[in-house]
């Protein structure tokens, strides 16, 4: 078990940390990291995870928005001898917005808050140089709305699935974190797609997307009239030119149908 001596986490960044050894271990071992890998690590605060994670990777760049923590990593650091660890005192939500940033064939393995997670996984999968893979420990509830499927499908879901394929790799138990939060986390793993999906105009997708999902209750048909502001004849000729049944509610669609959608939107360009 780890001791915080002199730390004292942050409510407001929302600051919980890994306090057993076991499940420090067992995430990087999940992540496969190895000698070859950069990692871009997310808010480290005390370096626990930093730490094993240099043991192992061949570079750490650990991203802390609180300066504190920062200092109090550079110490653990220098006590343990580390030298393949660089320390950004930075929000990493403006750091991966740079466009001098620099990343290539890096990781992201990280403990994150868990207001932080789907801006920051969109922003992770839209960014110019990808990760490779991404391993974050979010709360158990996030990750299984990340990973849901039809008839039980969600914005975050389809919307990360746009991008990458995403699963739970392993659920951790609130105790192992200090202070302990309210809900247990899962690791998530999400695994970036190589290529873009072809003919598709990711604007218009995450247009149409948006005002599918405008009442995630309320049948596609409704939403689409209302958001659009045309006619639900019109978007009932929409919807069978797509096939996608009128019938539908968004969360029962699946990414291809969504994609059907988005390719088919020309429909009202000629009508």
């Amino acid at each position: 078990m780890i001791h915080f001596q002199g730390i004292s986490p942050s409510k407001r960044l929302g600051q919980v940390f890994l306090k057993e050894k076991k499940s420090l271990k067992k995430i990087v071992n999940l992540a496969k990291v190895s000698k070859n890998d950069l990692i871009l690590e997310i808010g480290p605060g005390p370096g626990n995870l930093t730490l094993e994670l240099a043991k192992k990777a061949k570079k750490v760049v650990a991203v802390e928005k609180d300066k504190k923590m920062c200092d109090f990593l550079e110490e653990v650091l220098e006590k343990e001898g580390l030298k393949n660890v660089e320390i950004v005192n930075e929000d990493i939500l403006e750091f991966l917005k740079k466009p001098e940033l620099s990343l290539s064939s890096f990781k992201v393995v990280a403990n994150i808050p868990y207001y932080l997670a789907s801006r920051l996984i969109r922003l992770l999968l839209e960014s110019k140089e990808k990760p490779s893979a991404i391993f974050l420990l979010v709360q158990k509830e996030v990750a299984q709305r990340i990973c849901a499927k039809p008839p039980r499908s969600n914005l975050l879901a389809i919307s990360v699935q746009f991008f990458a394929k995403a699963r739970i790799l392993s659920l951790f138990k609130k105790e192992v974190f200090w202070p302990k939060p309210k809900v247990d986390s899962a690791l998530l793993e999400i695994l970036p797609k190589k290529e873009k999906l072809n003919e598709i105009d990711e604007s218009l997708f995450f247009k149409i997307l948006r005002a599918g999902f405008f009442q995630p209750r309320k049948l596609l048909l409704n939403n689409l009239a209302l958001s659009f502001g045309v006619d639900k004849i019109k978007v009932e000729e929409w919807l069978d030119l797509a096939k996608v049944e009128k019938e539908k509610r968004p969360g029962e669609l699946s990414l291809t149908d969504w994609i059907s959608l988005t390719r088919t939107f020309h429909f009202f360009e000629k009508n």
